[in-house]
């Protein structure tokens, strides 16, 4: 599978959980073997609070680092630089702004593509959970109803 097809499905399995969502992959600069998938569960940065895009509560940046033969990816090694947690309201009697809910993320080394989009496939799944079932929390941190960009 090459990069572009690889990137193109991950977006698939995303959209399954996340239509309205902004999910993005970017290799330019990066060289084949490198890329980074970014996604939030707002659409753009206008719907996150005062405007700003790392405001989004679930702001998450996975950079790829594949292994690559005759332009078809043999495995990957992922690092996620930004997230592995979900902001929501801070308890009541808190100093802190907001609070956090872990997602239970690790790096790792997919056999090949189809096995990281499977692993993929079951993170989503899980922030989606994760999401639904604190919705009212996560929606004040949001500042707008979560449950919006949700399928």
């Amino acid at each position: 599978m090459q990069v572009t097809t690889f990137a193109n499905e991950l977006e698939k399995s995303f959209r399954k959980y996340f239509p309205k969502s902004k999910f993005s992959a970017k290799a330019d600069g990066f060289g084949k073997e490198s890329f980074v998938v970014q996604f939030m569960l707002a659409s753009d940065a206008t719907e996150c609070k005062n405007g700003i895009s790392h405001n989004d509560v679930v702001k998450t940046h996975i950079w790829f680092h594949a292994s690559v033969k005759d332009d078809s990816i043999i495995n990957f090694k992922t690092d996620m630089s930004i997230g592995s947690q979900i902001l929501c309201e801070a308890p009541k009697d808190s100093f802190k702004a907001y609070d956090s809910i872990k997602t239970g993320w690790r790096n790792f080394t997919g056999k090949n593509a189809e096995n990281t989009i499977e692993r993929f496939e079951k993170y989503f799944a899980k922030l989606h959970g994760i999401i639904k079932e604190n919705a009212e929390s996560i929606s004040v941190a949001q500042g707008k109803d979560v449950k919006q960009y949700l399928a």
